[in-house]
């Protein structure tokens, strides 16, 4: 996984101080690439370091 810089952190601070009101009322909405079943968890782990996505992985519990 790559580190994020500290001054990418800090000039991003001010958009992440209102992501939790954003998602409270609707407005910020993850972008989800692929869903995977939850036996194939490794190969959404894979795609995610292969940077195969541009999104989200989530995994399907069913």
């Amino acid at each position: 996984m790559r580190s994020v810089p500290d001054r990418c952190i800090r000039q991003r601070a001010p958009v992440y101080a209102h992501a939790p009101a954003l998602a409270a009322e609707g407005r910020l909405r993850p972008t989800i690439s692929a869903v995977y079943p939850l036996v194939n968890a490794a190969d959404a782990h894979r795609d995610l370091e292969a940077r195969k996505l541009t999104g989200k992985a989530l995994l399907a519990i069913s």
